[in-house]
């Protein structure tokens, strides 16, 4: 099966190098491991996608690439009058590899425009799908911190304000993680553990000093549709270092072809505004422009859309969720209401036909409660290629001129 990875990277740099995350929503940093991630199988990534916000200008140019383990393997040039770019692939990649993208500038281009982005990964393992992180923050060397599995979160200290929610049901396995920096001396170490509904699950690896790699590729737990997924970071005889991470778990859906995208927010709702956040991202601010918080998607079908709220609209009030389509709504829509914290968009689909930008939007009705922590989720399906095979027959009548 194909995971489809949709990310966002704001305001990159018109006069120098910077890198980005390949999955969710992040800054461009001078410093590439600032946002890293980890490949947790081995597969190949194909078809990725880029464009700008803005046209670099007449002359110039922005060059956009995929890094793996800290090194490019392919690039496009984006210039002039043009906003898109693609790198076809395949590229090859193996459990613990890195991946991050770079944007290099040429000529002073237009400044601090938003890289688009979107990539494919197909697992050696086709029932496999992937899950990418990483940290936007510094983790602490004394308190424990829950981190969103999908996409780029800062650490939080409760599982309530960084989580990520299912909506499908499945297997997590082979979880990876990687810190940017040794936790000091032994016996100073970091355990990370994915935890279900804020319960420690079996999948749990701890990295001590004199390394900065860790797996489980052993355990494994199963999950349904609105169950809550955080990975927590804890601290291990207090590390005389802080790392930044990135990581990589495979989430084996119950039926195939079912890949998730995630989206996080602390930030409050508002109870008469229409608002927008990103479909897949975490802690983007809910705001009235549209265009500020939109992703990348290639051309796939969505459906279940799960949302979970950490307070109730309130007797006779409500928030409707719909996922938007180059600025159009779709038929998913899950509405939250009364004394409920949950809703999902029952079976309705929506086919992404062409490459778009996709994005969530929220209106209130009835003046509801400020919602402070919202979590939601859709399962995004890939087209699949068929290789046509011509069978043995066909080739003797190709041979004796039979077949055109």
């Amino acid at each position: 099966m194909i995971t489809l990875i949709p990310g966002r990277i704001s305001s990159i740099n018109n006069s120098a190098i910077r890198y980005g995350a390949v999955a969710g929503v992040g800054s461009a940093t001078t410093v590439e491991t600032s946002f890293f991630m980890i490949v947790p199988t081995d597969g190949v990534i194909n078809n990725v996608k880029f464009k700008l916000s803005a046209a670099p200008g007449a002359g110039k140019s922005y060059t956009v690439g995929l890094r793996i383990n800290a090194s490019t393997i392919d690039s496009v040039v984006i210039s002039d009058s043009d906003v898109d770019g693609e790198i076809i692939g395949p590229y090859n990649v193996a459990p613990g590899d890195t991946l991050t993208y770079i944007t290099t500038p040429s000529g002073t281009p237009v400044a601090n425009p938003q890289l688009f982005t979107c990539l494919e990964f197909e697992g050696d393992d086709a029932t496999e799908s992937i899950i990418l992180g990483t940290s936007t923050s510094t983790q602490s060397t004394t308190t424990g911190f829950w981190y969103s599995i999908w996409g780029a979160s800062a650490g939080a200290i409760s599982e309530v304000s960084n989580r990520s929610l299912m909506p499908t049901s499945g297997t997590f396995k082979k979880f990876y993680w990687k810190l940017n920096n040794d936790p000091g001396t032994s016996p100073d170490a970091y355990t990370a553990t994915l935890k279900k509904n804020d319960v420690a699950t079996s999948l749990t690896s701890t990295i001590v000093a004199d390394n900065t790699t860790g797996n489980d590729t052993t355990n494994s737990f199963t999950t349904v549709a609105g169950d809550t997924i955080s990975l927590k970071i804890d601290p291990v005889s207090t590390p005389s270092v802080g790392p930044r991470l990135g990581w990589g778990v495979v989430f084996i859906p119950d039926t195939t072809g079912e890949a998730v995208i995630m989206g996080f927010t602390a930030n409050p709702t508002d109870a008469s505004a229409t608002e927008y956040n990103y479909l897949g991202g975490v802690n983007g601010t809910f705001s009235t422009t549209e265009a500020s918080f939109t992703s990348l998607l290639d051309i796939s079908t969505l459906k279940k859309l799960y949302v979970k709220f950490q307070t109730a609209p309130g007797s006779g009030k409500s928030y409707a969720l719909t996922v938007r389509d180059d600025s159009a709504d779709t038929s998913l829509v899950a509405t939250v209401t009364n004394t409920n914290t949950t809703a999902d968009s029952s079976s309705n689909t929506h086919d992404v036909t062409d490459i778009s930008l996709v994005n969530l939007k929220i209106v209130p009705s009835g003046t509801p409660a400020s919602n402070a922590s919202s979590a939601w989720s859709v399962v995004v399906i890939a087209p699949t290629i068929n290789t046509f095979t011509p069978s043995p027959m066909m080739f003797m009548m190709a041979q004796s001129g039979g077949l055109i």
